[in-house]
């Protein structure tokens, strides 16, 4: 499994507003701005507090594969039902995955824009 991050302390302090908009430079200057507004800030300390939490960051690496169903996530983790359910709940909240209906089983897949935040902690932490 790939492990994203060097602990999940990091995260927590990566979500400070502060330090998102020192991290998120890379994204702004790609869109020719000049700032944040409150609305994206918050939508990024929503998603780095979501992450700053190591079963959450567990799923994470787990999706990084591609879509799974429910059950798929639980028998590649060390969580029970509910608390994958929990979790998985938090994550789709904060908009790191989505979830989709495929029969009477849930699918669940990553942002396409959280898989390039992943791969940028993944450089800096090989790095």
């Amino acid at each position: 499994m790939i492990y994203l991050a060097s602990s999940v302390r990091n995260l927590k302090y990566l979500a400070k507003p502060a330090m998102l908009t020192i991290i998120l430079g890379v994204t702004l200057t790609r869109n020719n701005q000049t700032k944040m507004d409150n609305k994206e800030r918050k939508r990024w300390v929503e998603i780095f507090s979501a992450l700053a939490s190591e079963p959450r960051l567990r799923i994470v690496e787990i999706l990084i594969r591609g879509q799974l169903e429910c059950q798929e996530i639980l028998e590649s983790s060390e969580l029970s039902q509910s608390a994958i359910s929990y979790h998985l709940g938090k994550l789709e909240h904060a908009g790191i995955l989505a979830k989709k209906k495929s029969g009477t089983r849930n699918c669940y897949h990553l942002n396409c824009d959280l898989i390039s935040l992943i791969e940028l902690l993944k450089e800096e932490d090989e790095g």
